[in-house]
């Protein structure tokens, strides 16, 4: 947990450039002397310290000899660093509502540069998150078989940031044997059109647009959570995320992750119903629960309008029945768990002609 002091150090910093550096005597004066100078170096000390700011001995304006000056590193386990103990923080003095005080670091120049879909790819690729599906290929007129399709099954693992589809397209898995020129080309394609255009629309960009307005959300992001392994392959649609196109697990393969986006989306309701605001981010221009504006027909869970001229619709639901295999002559029932949330997740994004 940090202190008062170390806390005010940070919330001077994170209001900053990147690479900006700040010294004691600096703090003193920026603080109008709440921060002593000598009370600004045992704190800044002790940040660079356990890895929060980073320590170089630069020349300031009040001495000739170089004295420690510091900065906050950009790297991302910096910023996750920052992050748990910033929000623990607050969460101390404040265990219910939190957040609201929140919302400076989330709007910060600083949090903005890392709540990115860069920190979203390296999540997901760290934890070795997998979108999986079945391609269907339409088959040539005259084939043999009467089905008109073939179904071809195919893991592509999430992208990291930095990647390409010609990077990802050794590490994809093809469940299949493609044996046919026209199969690989076919294959070759979808693999290059997930990593060019359907990734970003159908895991990473609904996973930033919660973790832009929530810290609550982003707190759980960054933690400990595990995929799901349950090793169902799902049917491959063509279309991408944009388009009046309903997405959930079981369409578009993200199941491995369904229990997360869960977390995620209940996490920001929350938050909102907290703060009642979105800070200052990327993406984002309003946010609407349960429609908000009550307009007519079915209302979604959360709604949020971005810039760009598009708006994002979340649904995420459980029951508590409990789903049973086997019994009776089998043995005792076995509990079916369809994620480790027994829940369900659906996204609806829309191109709208105005944004609100």
């Amino acid at each position: 947990m940090l202190t008062e002091k170390e806390m005010e150090i940070l919330n001077l910093l994170i209001r900053e450039a990147p690479n900006y550096t700040t010294y004691p005597a600096e703090v003193e004066k920026r603080t109008f002397r709440q921060i002593s100078r000598a009370g600004a170096r045992l704190a800044c000390e002790r940040l660079a310290k356990v890895g929060i700011l980073r320590s170089t001995n630069k020349r300031s304006q009040t001495w000739a000899k170089p004295t420690p000056h510091y900065q906050l590193p950009e790297d991302k386990d910096t910023f996750v660093k920052i992050v748990r103990e910033y929000f623990n923080t607050l969460a101390s003095s404040n265990h219910i509502s939190w957040q609201s005080s929140a919302m400076f670091f989330m709007g910060s120049p600083y949090a903005r540069r890392h709540i990115t879909a860069n920190l979203v790819r390296d999540v997901l690729s760290s934890r070795k998150v997998e979108v999986r599906m079945v391609a269907k290929m339409e088959k040539s007129q005259g084939a043999d078989s009467d089905q008109k399709f073939n179904n071809i099954l195919i893991s592509f693992p999430v992208m990291p940031a930095g990647g390409t589809a010609e990077d990802m397209k050794s590490k994809v898995d093809i469940l299949n044997n493609i044996t046919t020129e026209e199969e690989k080309a076919f294959v070759e394609e979808v693999i290059r059109d997930h990593y060019s255009n359907k990734e970003m629309s159908i895991i990473v960009m609904p996973i930033l647009l919660l973790l832009e307005i929530s810290p609550t959300s982003l707190e759980f992001f960054l933690g400990d959570w595990a995929p799901y392994e349950n090793g169902l392959v799902h049917v491959f649609n063509n279309k991408d995320l944009f388009g009046k196109i309903a997405v959930s697990g079981e369409l578009y393969g993200f199941e491995m992750i369904e229990h997360l986006l869960f977390r995620l989306i209940w996490g920001a309701v929350s938050d909102l119903s907290l703060t009642r605001r979105v800070p200052e981010n990327e993406h984002v221009l309003d946010a609407y629960v349960s429609g908000g504006r009550f307009y007519s027909g079915k209302q979604p869970l959360l709604r949020l309008s971005c810039r760009g001229h598009y708006s994002i619709e979340y649904e995420a639901g459980f029951d508590t029945e409990e789903l049973l295999y086997g019994g009776e002559d089998d043995g005792a029932p076995e509990v079916v768990e369809r994620n480790p949330e027994n829940c369900t997740v659906r996204m609806t994004v829309t191109q709208t002609g105005s944004v609100g």
